[in-house]
């Protein structure tokens, strides 16, 4: 889907191409739009997303490359997203051992769980080697948070997340169980005290 996203928005010259992009480009941003609702993104986001899309398209269309936006705008608009997504943690204030735990988050991969205070679970989704965030997602794929490999670091250091090596069970799933387990327990230790003789 990139591959073809990164084609469609360049202009043609060739029939063959333009007529080729003509039906490519509605396909391709219908999957987008699929795709957001898939994972649970943002709508407001999304449209925008979509919007901006769209006007790439029409651009290459009419033959008309969008030009980048010169470097100190788009530092800007870097720093801006930066921080929309999150960043908040000044990456200069940073020990030696929270720097190595940031140097493991790097190598740990997609699909990984985290337990977090509370017993909330929330799964690695993505990652962006460029800004080193991560984007968390629950059980049902939702998003729910993006933390910089820092702000993961330093909740681990702390004992307020930690990675989990076991069980992919959802949270309700074990508490259930535990429950389950815990009447059982109550259960036996009632039968055992009426089943004997005074």
């Amino acid at each position: 889907m990139v591959d073809d996203l990164l084609w469609v928005i360049e202009p043609k010259t060739e029939p063959a191409d333009v007529d080729r992009q003509t039906e490519l480009a509605p396909l391709l941003l219908r999957d987008i739009e699929t795709g957001f609702e898939t994972i649970g993104y943002d709508q407001t986001k999304g449209k925008k997303l979509l919007e901006a899309i769209s006007s790439l398209i029409e651009m290459a269309q009419q033959r008309k490359k969008a030009e980048p936006a010169p470097a100190p705008m788009r530092d800007k608009l870097e720093k801006i997203a930066a921080e929309k997504a999150g960043h908040t943690v000044e990456e200069t204030d940073i020990s030696k051992e929270e720097a190595k735990i940031v140097e493991n988050l790097k190598l740990i991969e997609f699909g990984t769980w985290f337990e977090f205070e509370g017993g909330r679970r929330l799964k690695i989704a993505w990652y962006n080697a460029r800004t080193s965030h991560y984007m968390l997602v629950d059980q049902m794929g939702k998003k729910v948070a993006m933390m910089s490999g820092l702000e993961i670091a330093r909740e681990m250091m702390t004992k307020r997340a930690k990675i989990i090596a076991g069980s992919s069970k959802p949270f309700f799933e074990r508490a259930l169980e535990n429950i389950f387990q815990k009447l059982n327990a109550q259960a036996e230790a009632q039968s055992g005290g009426t089943d004997r003789e005074p």
